[in-house]
Parts: structure tokens; sequence; C-alpha cells
């Protein structure tokens, strides 16, 4: 070690600096950068340690609010407006949700483990359910109005889809069901539909309905000639106009509500009594003889001139059996009608179709 010794002055005199020029001295840093490599190395551990810690739990937060959102998303879809039921590969109940509960009255634990079959109402057949099940087994789906009934009994109308969820092996492991009840659409429906169908006056059905049920006797004559015959009978009001002049429209009225009530209680349960004029009837008889069409007609035919009554009222018939020829069917009923006319009214005249060829 070299030193200087420097004398002072201006006020430090006595005073001594000293100046260190060089140094033979040698430190040994050697293990000073050992350990700042290792600081060094931890250092860069611990940022990649941090990093690849805040990846993950971003991750795992981003997953978690996605599968909290399709949990909320799957719940609220479960509570809808949808009564649901879900069964699994052996079509036993695993849950239902709160709407179906309400619309059915079943509870989660009374269907839980059953067969969707204890809500059927008997109203459809078994093909009915073959034919539902073959389309799921097809198109893994199948939607369609179906009558269940509830828990106390009551019908119920839905529309009801079935959806098949399928596993990896291609078969199907769930089944949901999804329906809305429209039982109160359905009884407005039918009730519009009947109005619409029905004679205001007698209650009787109307000309409309008798020529649909009419076409479809027809069309089953013509391709199952094989089944049962039916036949066609036009009642007719005798001196109808007479009444009319002699009392009134009013009292004409009456006449025709008491000879339709007449006819609709006394006529079978299967036959069918439409007002198809202002004074005249028509009855289709199905799965019965010309003969005992005939039969049933005359008894109508007396019970109308025994009704009690401040006018003595008659009827006149003509009926015949149905072919597969409507327009012919019809033109021969009426023939025999006018034949009742012409003979004197109050009795019933027979027109076979065996006898076709009489007609011009």
């Amino acid at each position: 070690m070299h030193l200087i010794n420097i004398a002072l002055g201006n006020g430090f005199e006595g005073s001594e600096l000293y100046l260190l020029l060089t140094s033979n001295i040698k430190v040994d840093s050697s293990g000073t950068d050992h350990k700042l490599a290792f600081i060094l190395y931890e250092t860069i551990m611990a940022i990649i340690l941090l990093v690849i810690l805040s990846v993950i739990i971003s991750r795992y937060i981003v997953k978690h609010r996605t599968t909290s959102l399709e949990s909320q998303l799957a719940l609220a879809a479960l509570n809808g407006m949808s009564s649901i039921v879900i069964t699994d590969k052996n079509n036993r109940i695993i849950k239902v949700n709160d709407e179906f509960t309400r619309v059915s009255g079943w509870k989660e634990s009374e269907v839980m483990g059953q067969c969707p079959s204890i809500f059927q109402s008997g109203v459809h057949s078994d093909a009915f359910y073959a034919e539902m099940w073959q389309t799921i087994q097809k198109n893994q789906s199948w939607e369609g109005e179906v009558v269940n009934k509830r828990k106390d009994g009551t019908l119920i109308t839905e529309i009801l889809r079935i959806q098949a969820i399928m596993g990896i092996n291609g078969k199907a492991q769930y089944f949901i069901a999804s329906f809305v009840d429209i039982t109160a659409r359905k009884e407005l429906e039918n009730c519009l539909r009947e109005l619409s169908e029905k004679d205001m006056l007698t209650q009787c059905w109307n000309r409309r309905k008798f020529e649909a049920e009419f076409s479809k006797l027809t069309n089953k004559q013509r391709l199952t000639p094989e089944v049962k015959m039916s036949c066609l009978a036009i009642i007719d009001i005798d001196y109808f106009k007479r009444i009319n002049d002699q009392y009134g429209h009013d009292v004409g009225d009456k006449v025709i509500k008491n000879v339709a009530r007449i006819l609709q209680t006394e006529s079978r349960s299967i036959d069918f009594v439409a007002r198809i004029g202002g004074e005249e009837f028509a009855i289709l008889l199905p799965k019965t003889s010309l003969k005992e069409a005939e039969v049933i007609l005359n008894r109508l035919r007396v019970a109308i001139h025994l009704a009690d009554g401040s006018q003595s009222v008659t009827v006149s018939g003509g009926v015949t059996d149905i072919c597969d020829c409507g327009e012919a069917t019809y033109k021969r009923a009426d023939l025999a009608l006018y034949e009742s006319k012409t003979a004197g009214r109050n009795q019933i005249s027979c027109f076979p179709s065996s006898e076709m060829d009489q007609i011009a």
C-alpha cells in the first residue's frame, strides 16, 4: 500500500490528509458472484411460478364463471314456463320441475322412480304410444298433442315434446319430456267448433257437420266395403207450411224443436241426428241394415205422432243403405221420402241400393 501525506493550510494546520494510491490486497469475489447468480435464479423461478399460478387461477375463475352461468341457465330452463320430466335410460323418472308439480298435482317424491305411464289417461291406444317411441328411436325426438291425467284424475291436454339425450355409445341415456298445458285452449276450441256445427234452434248438428259425417261413412264404405252396412234417413215434418200459416212462426219453431228433441232422445246413442233444412232432418245409422233402419224410423215416427202438443204432428221419411257414392245415396233417400209424401204421408219408405238402376 502506498500512502502520500499532504500538509494542509489555511486554518487546517496540524491536520494530515492521506491518499491511497495503490493496494496489493486481493479480494476474493467468487463467493459473491455465486450468491448473486443463485438469487437471480430464484427470482426468475419465482416469477415463472407466479406467472403459471396466475394463468391457472385466471383459467379457473373463467371456467367457474362459465360453469356458474351454465348452471344458472340450466336452472332457469328447468324452472321455466314448461313442465319438465326427466327419465333415465330405463324410462324411470329422476327429476321433475316445479311447473310440473303445479300443473299435474304430482310432487317429485311421489313420481321418483316411476314410469311416465302413470300419467296416461286411457284416451290414446297402445298403437299411438308404440308409434311415438318408434319416432323417438328414429329421430331422437317426438312432438305432438297428448291427453294425460292429473293426480286428481282430471284430464289435461298437452303439447308434448320428448327429446332423447344420446351417450357416446350412441344409445339413449336420458329422456327429457317438456309440455305446455293447453286444456283451456282446447276446451274453447271445442266449444267454438261445436257452436259452428250446431243448429241454434234445435241444438241438433247442422248441415255442415252432417256433410262431414256423411262423407266419412261413404269413404269408409268405399275403402272397406266388407264392413257392416250403414243407412241414411231423411225425415220431413208433414204440412209444416200449414202450421206456420195457421199458428205463426213461433209455434212452427216450437214444433221443429219438439220433433228434434224426440229424434235425439229416442234415437240410439250411435245414431247421428242433424237438421239439414227448415223442417227437414237427416239421420245417419251406422252398422245398421236397411231392415233394422226401417224399424227404428217407424218407431221414431210413432213417437212423434203420439207426443203431447196442441197440434197433431206427423212426419214422413225415406231411408236407404249407404254406398260408396254419397250423391247417389242421398238421392235414393230423397226419392224414398218423396214416395212417402205421395203415398199419403206419416210413413217410412225404403229405397235399397240394389234398385239403383231405377233412378233415371
